[in-house]
């Protein structure tokens, strides 16, 4: 089963845990966009793509009222705008990842803003639909947020990945087959 969801409620490391674990796995490379945050006095003020493998950032969201000079919104979701430039670029990474061939690739996070046909919509959709058994991946998504993104994408096979909320528990996997 070549696609994984990787799950955990907000703040349970579902990010840490694909840059610590997952980047390194068994010596395969992989290659994706995790979204990580931003902070500015100790406050998260949005979240920047980051090109996994290559080392490239772009700002994709900020809140609405911590938008920088320039800042050229698209869409809103919560109190957060996504930035026109951070939402092309972003979905091209995920597209030119998958067109290399990688192993495994890895899209962080899918989630409200993707199920509206919005953020990640457009690349989650083109590679959900054409992944192979030779390749991997992995697609994280808010445990609060796992059956939307389930039905939305019409994702029929996965095997999911629960981080747990705790650091002292480690995170455990089942297959799931949805209907």
């Amino acid at each position: 089963m070549p696609l994984f969801i990787i799950t955990g409620a907000i703040d349970s490391g579902k990010t840490t845990y694909c840059e610590r674990i997952l980047l390194g796995h068994n010596g395969r490379k992989r290659e994706g966009v995790l979204l990580k945050k931003v902070f500015r006095h100790d406050e998260c003020v949005g979240y920047d793509a980051f090109r996994i493998g290559r080392g490239q950032q772009v700002a994709f969201t900020r809140r609405t009222d911590r938008e920088p000079e320039g800042w050229d919104p698209l869409e809103r979701v919560g109190p957060f705008s996504v930035s026109r430039s951070g939402k092309e670029t972003a979905n091209n990474w995920v597209l030119e990842a998958f067109s290399t061939g990688t192993v495994g690739l890895i899209v962080d996070e899918v989630g409200p803003l993707e199920t509206a046909g919005g953020g990640l919509s457009d690349s989650v959709s083109y590679v959900v639909n054409r992944i192979s058994r030779e390749r991997e991946l992995f697609v994280v998504v808010r445990r609060s947020w796992l059956d939307t993104v389930v039905r939305y994408f019409s994702i029929k096979d996965y095997r999911l990945i629960c981080i747990p909320f705790t650091n002292g528990e480690s995170a455990h996997s089942s297959s799931v087959r949805s209907a």
